[in-house]
């Protein structure tokens, strides 16, 4: 394989998850963050998880997604956002473990396979603003 296709690759895969991020967000605004989270708090009922916590935690959830995709999408702190987003998987896959959606844990569990395939393979992370803009590896 070509280095160039190396780094195509990575573009690829980065935006694809970058996007995937954004849309998350951007469908739940328009349909209305307020309904997201409230149905959260409804579905996290028989969960030992508090009420307040999980209200706070569906309130920012849209927009950390949104943070996240953008910059992933840019490949500005990419870094950082892979690590945030990352994170957020791990606390998303402790929410559906409460709730014992191990189909939606599994779906999640792809989603880390993939945030760490693109951890791993930063190096090929030359189409960014980190890299054409700000000189970072």
């Amino acid at each position: 394989m070509k280095t160039t296709d190396q780094f195509l690759a990575y573009l690829l895969l980065r935006l694809t998850v970058g996007v995937n991020f954004s849309f998350h967000a951007i469908a739940r605004f328009f349909a209305g963050t307020g309904s997201f989270r409230d149905k959260m708090v409804a579905d996290f009922a028989k969960t030992p998880l508090p009420a307040p916590l999980v209200y706070i935690y569906g309130t920012a959830l849209s927009y950390v997604e949104l943070l996240i995709g953008l910059l992933l999408t840019i490949g500005l702190f990419t870094r950082y956002a892979l690590v945030a987003a990352s994170l957020l998987m791990i606390s998303l896959m402790i929410g559906s473990s409460f709730q014992q959606k191990w189909d939606v844990v599994s779906t999640q569990l792809i989603y880390s396979t993939v945030l760490f395939i693109l951890v791993w393979t930063q190096q090929a992370n030359l189409y960014s603003v980190d890299r054409t803009m700000l000189g970072r590896e």
